[in-house]
């Protein structure tokens, strides 16, 4: 007998089980009214309909008729009974409602074990006939006949067995049906007449109960079994596991927990109950728990079929897991079951979702020898293209949907914009967008938002407008579009319009994002008046974020710009660093980059040198990773990859600017500084272009030692010595203080 349910369902509903029996939830009452008033309602009178033969399907030619409807009754059910004469009487009931009929001079025929053969089978078609059978079944058997008073004690004796199992048949075919009122009524009945309650009677009432999602109901069922020493076996809790996913909210959760109790108990679950469970993981996308319960149905010793596979082939896929798809796949090839073109798309899939064209590409070329490919998967590929910016193999899929005679739709033409736009080809990406327009393609947010940018990237501020307002009408605006919105009406000086972009991002609570706030600070670098309406928005906008950059950029933070001090975090106020602090802690490293990358961009435009090292000090105070001079045994280096415009310009003035103090005792050391950029993402403005030039002008025009690394392209080196005696000859220790050179404030 399997133990009770596992502790952990305590706390998840299922605590009943453990709980001493509860006599309100006795069969009794939860039976109460229907007695079996559900077998005279539905008895012979109400269901037998035509004509009655006085003998067994013989007469006027019907056996011959019957017996051909015994053949489609196969068919219909999907098996026999294996015995010709039942076959005839089955049909007989099914397709003719001949029951007493054909009953009437099968009695002496057909034995009790029959009977449940008979039930089973009329009841895959008809309940109403198959209870109007048992109607019969229980006037003529010889055990009512004679009543049994009191629990049966010969429970051997066979006839009493393969009554019971007719009632069991009975009942499962009802529950099946989904009459529980009369199933647990028959049940009822069973108590009434003095016959023992079995698991099996129980298992096909929880079957219903299973089937109907009602979990509830079961664990009072189940607990009532166990009052009566009953104990529920592996079939009770895969049932149970089929109520919770069968529940109006599907409860996987506490599914999973009985799965597991099931294990503990070291009751085997079947196939269907772990293809069932994998099912639910796959609808809820819960890649761990589908694996899990996969695993412990490979060590159950069940092979899973081509349905199971494709779908935890589909949830890895989702999430870019190309090494657990593909392993997928190949226990799919290996079980000898075939890779169909799903199977492919899944794999293909997960290839691109993980940024793998190569192996993407080679299982497409191996796809189009299963299947020729569909939309679908051009697009699929075309979208990875787009994000790689890989433009000559995206306009290769985009001609090869056009001459295969599938029709390319929005995605098709989005996702080639957008990877003509991510690799600056912005003209060809106009004419594609064009072209859709002018076969009434509808574009999605996604097409306006690449051409948006296509147009603040070349600067066409107008056309990009006219996108706008195209999009305002035909979608709902998107915080990614309201960011290129930003993005188009910055880079044009449109700063009204975006000023009004702003507070409508204010309204809509919608806070700009990483190129959002990238390109707002980088803005505040104009000192023009024409700044004014987007600084005052920045100044009264509900974003912490933007009150901070206008706090740093436009108000004075210190009593005379002309202060000998070079910037310290001491220069910042407390609710600048608490700000930072903060960032630092929730955001992620690319919107900390991006953040003091533009905001050290903006002030080093305004001259605002000092507050721009005060910045790159609380950097490399806050953030462990953020670049900073190295110091080896032979070389002293500074990384600049990665760093803006202006951040860089601030790291090399202050890295300069102590070597004098710091290592003129180390005068055989190489100072190497390595400019260039680790983004190739154009759609994000983080003005990291031109390093190298910038930095190299700076140094070239103080007249500095440095030189280009004859070993090494993006390098300038000098030695130590070279830099000391620079800056001792030249005196230009005062060039490199990184000073204020104006005041911030903006008059009102």
């Amino acid at each position: 007998m399997a133990p009770m349910i596992a502790p952990s369902l305590l706390n998840t509903g299922v605590e009943g089980l453990l709980h001493p029996f509860n006599v309100a939830h006795s069969r009794t009452q939860l039976f109460s009214g229907f007695e079996c008033a559900g077998i005279k309602k539905y008895g012979i009178d109400l269901l037998v309909n035509g004509k009655y033969f006085s003998r067994f399907g013989r007469q006027n030619g019907h056996f011959q008729r019957l017996t051909a409807a015994s053949k489609r009754l196969d068919e219909t059910t999907g098996n026999s009974v294996e015995k010709p004469e039942l076959d005839e009487l089955i049909a007989a009931i099914v397709y003719q409602a001949e029951i007493e009929g054909s009953l009437s001079n099968a009695f002496q025929r057909i034995s009790t074990e029959d009977w449940s053969k008979v039930l089973s089978n009329v009841g895959k078609k008809h309940w109403e006939l198959a209870l109007a059978v048992f109607g019969v079944f229980k006037e003529t058997s010889s055990i009512f006949l004679k009543p049994n008073t009191g629990v049966q004690k010969n429970e051997e004796d066979r006839e009493v067995v393969q009554i019971l199992k007719v009632y069991t048949t009975m009942v499962a075919v009802l529950a099946r049906h989904g009459r529980l009122e009369e199933a647990e009524a028959i049940l009822t009945e069973v108590q009434q007449l003095g016959f023992g309650l079995d698991l099996f009677l129980y298992n096909a009432l929880l079957g219903g109960y299973a089937k109907q999602g009602m979990a509830e109901r079961m664990l009072d069922c189940m607990l009532e079994m166990q009052k009566f020493g009953i104990q529920p076996d592996h079939v009770s809790y895969e049932q149970l596991v089929a109520a919770y996913l069968n529940s109006k909210t599907p409860e996987l959760k506490l599914a999973l927990e009985v799965l597991d109790h099931m294990h503990s108990h070291e009751l085997k679950a079947s196939q269907k109950t772990y293809s069932e469970l994998i099912a639910a993981c796959w609808k809820k996308s819960e890649v761990e728990n589908a694996d899990k319960c996969f695993s412990a149905m490979i060590a159950a010793g069940h092979s899973a079929d081509s349905k199971v596979l494709v779908k935890l082939m589909q949830l890895h896929a989702q999430k870019g897991n190309h090494t657990r798809t593909q392993q997928l796949f190949q226990m799919l090839k290996q079980a000898g079951l075939k890779a169909n073109s799903t199977c492919y798309e899944q794999l293909l899939l997960a290839y691109c979702k993980a940024g793998c064209l190569d192996q993407a590409f080679t299982i497409f070329r191996e796809s189009k020898q299963i299947a020729k490919p569909s939309l679908i998967v051009y697009n699929i590929l075309l979208d990875a293209c787009a994000k790689a910016g890989l433009h000559l193999q995206a306009m290769q899929l985009y001609n090869e949907v056009c001459g295969s005679g599938l029709k390319a739709n929005a995605i098709t033409y989005t996702s080639a914009i957008t990877a003509l736009v991510r690799s600056g080809r912005c003209a060809k990406a106009e004419e594609l967008y064009k072209r859709m327009l002018r076969l009434k393609i509808s574009p999605t947010a996604h097409t306006y938002t690449s051409m948006i940018h296509a147009y603040a990237m070349k600067g066409w501020t107008r056309s990009g407008h006219e996108v706008c307002v195209t999009m305002r009408s035909n979608c709902q605006i998107t915080a990614v579009a309201y960011n290129a919105m930003l993005h188009l009406y910055i880079r044009g000086e449109w700063y009204t319009e975006a000023a009004n972009i702003l507070s409508e991002m204010d309204s809509e609570d919608i806070e700009p994002g990483v190129p959002g706030y990238g390109v707002l600070i980088a803005a505040c670098g104009d000192s023009s008046p024409e700044i004014m309406p987007l600084v005052r928005t920045l100044e009264t906008s509900r974003w912490e974020t933007c009150r901070i950059v206008y706090q740093l950029m436009f108000l004075p933070l210190y009593e005379s710009c002309e202060s000998l001090l070079e910037g310290s975090i001491a220069d910042l106020p407390k609710d600048v660093m608490a700000f930072l602090q903060k960032l630092a802690q929730t955001k992620d490293a690319e919107a900390n980059l991006s953040f003091y990358n533009s905001l050290m961009d903006g002030l080093w435009r305004k001259g605002l040198k000092r507050r721009a090292k005060s910045v790159m000090v609380a950097a490399r105070s806050l953030l462990p990773w953020y670049k900073r001079p190295k110091l080896t045994k032979m070389k002293l280096l500074l990384d600049l990859g990665g760093l803006s415009l202006g951040a860089a310009q601030v790291a090399v003035l202050d890295w300069l600017s102590g070597v004098a103090q710091l290592h003129e005792e180390k005068s055989e050391q190489q100072m190497v500084l390595v400019t260039g950029s680790d983004s190739s993402d154009k759609l994000v403005v983080k003005a990291r272009k031109g390093i190298k030039k910038a930095v190299g002008a700076t140094l070239a025009e103080l007249g500095s030692p440095f030189a280009e690394d004859p070993q090494g392209s993006g390098r300038l080196v000098a030695s130590v010595y070279d830099v000391v005696q620079w800056q001792a000859v030249y005196g230009i220790s005062s060039a490199l203080m990184l000073l204020d050179n104006t005041q911030p404030y903006i008059t009102q």
